[in-house]
């Protein structure tokens, strides 16, 4: 069947063509170069190395009649072989049908070049979807009294309009007979197809090589950002409400005087210990003072700090007699006041569960850096202060976990399935768009054996994608994989097959490359919400700034 458009690859040669269609009819390759060479004959392809795309419009009606050709059907249905093609040529080739037809083919040709259909056998003209008349050209020429077709189907046509062949005319039938079928539909899954498939899809990425090439600069690129991105812990801000410091604020901390000294231990401060512990969460907090508490969980409830920390009044004595003397120096009525003097009380944001355990930790541990630097201070072993409590090193897992292991899955999970999805749908909508997929179905191939084809093709581009992003994260930047590796690449195949699946669930619905291409686009904000459980979503607060 010859088509109006000529669904051809753009970037196949006129020969590759030719001999992609070979392999699908399972032409063996000595009677496939014969054929061909007779076709390039007949029909002057002079140059078979010239790509589809660099083809007029009538060099590409040429090459899409061979191809309809090449494998002698006994049945051909040509939709206008001669347009855009020369007066010669197109009587050449009218010549090649009639040899052909002579042989025992069929062939049924439309055309709107009414002259040229007079080297047919039998002609049936039509006008407004009814058949004026079915005879030979000789016979209608006859009838009409005329010397060529065009002046009998003038003449024709004025009869029609006058209404004076109403009773000898063939009108359509409310009920149309089911005509039956001259081949079977679809058909078994043959290998010589899905092979003639295959190459044709090593061909088409070898001649877009620069395309192949960012279909992995991609993960590539994604990988590094999300990387740099997420490098190390954040700086989070968090409110600190110090009764210390009354309505002088955090300008007393730059004031020369002395604010607490002990004459036993040699001890000295000149601001109090509420600057101190400020100076201490400087480089891993960005700490904001507030004057009220109300304010300070405002501000957590908007979202402006993470959480907040309240220093009492008189910290900076109580503190200093707990690090020297302990308990001992308070009277036992007394020891529960005044130990809530030394208490800080912190209240955090635990809508982010890595974030609130992050910052438990570094609130634990600067708070353990400041009682132990006053301690050293005062003439005491840097351990004096400590809790006699040590942690080791995990079992399982790391002391100082980093964003980036928490989003990891996440992230590979999503851009597996994402990109899957969007290679599989381009590369079938591609194909669509010029009828290549139409015509390789009138062709014979399946669609499984189209599928299984571009399955092939992605399941090798896909691994080599998984490869590099995992490569970048667990040998580059050297992260931390816990469990088996051999699993973990399971299931992203998994999830990468999912991403083929609904790639052609899309391609059966989708009628046109961009539509299908909003739909992948518009699924990708989906994908992080769902994937937002993960720690994809969320964690966008805690970007590097």
């Amino acid at each position: 069947m010859l088509f109006q458009d000529v669904g051809l690859s753009p970037d196949f040669t006129i020969r590759e063509t030719l001999e992609f269609y070979g392999r699908v009819y399972d032409i063996n390759a000595l009677d496939l170069n014969v054929r061909i060479n007779e076709l390039a004959t007949v029909l002057e392809l002079l140059d078979m190395n010239l790509k589809i795309k660099q083809l007029s419009g009538g060099e590409q009606r040429r090459v899409s009649l061979s191809v309809t050709m090449l494998h002698g059907p006994k049945l051909l249905l040509l939709d206008e072989p001669t347009v855009g093609v020369d007066p010669v040529l197109s009587l050449k080739i009218w010549e090649y049908l009639v040899r052909t037809a002579r042989s025992g083919v069929t062939v049924i040709i439309t055309t709107h070049y009414v002259e040229e259909a007079r080297m047919a056998h039998l002609v049936g003209m039509m006008r407004d979807g009814e058949l004026l008349v079915e005879e030979s050209p000789a016979q209608l020429m006859t009838k009409q009294r005329v010397n060529t077709l065009e002046h009998a189907f003038l003449q024709l046509s004025k009869q029609q309009q006058l209404d004076i062949l109403q009773r000898v005319l063939l009108r359509r039938k409310r009920k149309s007979k089911q005509l039956e079928e001259i081949f079977e539909p679809g058909g078994k899954f043959k290998k010589h197809r899905l092979i003639a498939q295959l190459i044709k899809n090593y061909i088409i990425m070898k001649r877009n090589l620069t395309m192949f090439c960012l279909m992995l600069l991609l993960p590539f690129t994604l990988s590094f950002l999300q990387r740099e991105a997420y490098a190390g812990l954040p700086k989070l801000k968090i409110a600190l409400v110090s009764e210390e410091l009354d309505l002088e604020g955090e300008s007393l901390c730059h004031q020369s005087r002395e604010y607490f000294s002990t004459d036993d231990f040699n001890c000295t401060t000149a601001a109090p210990f509420t600057c101190l512990l400020l100076q201490s969460f400087r480089g891993s907090i960005d700490t904001i003072i507030y004057d009220d508490e109300e304010g300070a969980k405002a501000a957590v409830l908007t979202n402006k700090v993470w959480g907040m920390l309240h220093v009492p009044s008189n910290f900076t004595n109580t503190l200093t007699q707990l690090v020297l003397y302990g308990v001992s120096f308070l009277g036992s009525a007394e020891t529960d006041q005044l130990l809530g003097l030394v208490t800080i009380d912190a209240h955090l944001d635990s809508s982010n569960f890595i974030i609130n355990q992050w910052l438990r930790k570094k609130l634990t541990d600067r708070y353990q850096f400041f009682v132990k630097t006053l301690a050293v201070s005062c003439g005491l072993p840097d351990n004096y202060a400590t809790v006699p409590v040590r942690i080791m090193d995990p079992i399982h897992g790391q002391s100082d976990p980093t964003l980036t292991e928490s989003i990891l899955p996440a992230f590979l999970s999503s851009w597996c399935f994402y990109l899957t999805l969007l290679f599989t749908t381009g590369a079938v909508m591609m194909e669509k768009s010029v009828g290549l997929v139409e015509r390789n179905m009138v062709a014979g191939m399946t669609y499984l054996e189209t599928v299984v084809a571009h399955t092939v093709f992605q399941t090798v581009l896909i691994t080599v994608q998984k490869g590099i992003m995992l490569a970048i994260f667990y040998a580059f930047y050297d992260e931390t994989l816990l469990g088996s590796k051999t699993l973990a690449v399971v299931l992203l195949f998994a999830i990468e097959a999912v991403g083929v699946a609904y790639g052609n669930i899309v391609n059966n619905r989708g009628k046109r490359c961009k539509l299908s291409r909003d739909y992948c686009l518009a699924m990708y904000p989906r994908l992080l919400f769902i994937c937002e459980r993960n720690g994809l979503v969320h964690l966008v607060a805690t970007l590097r700034v």
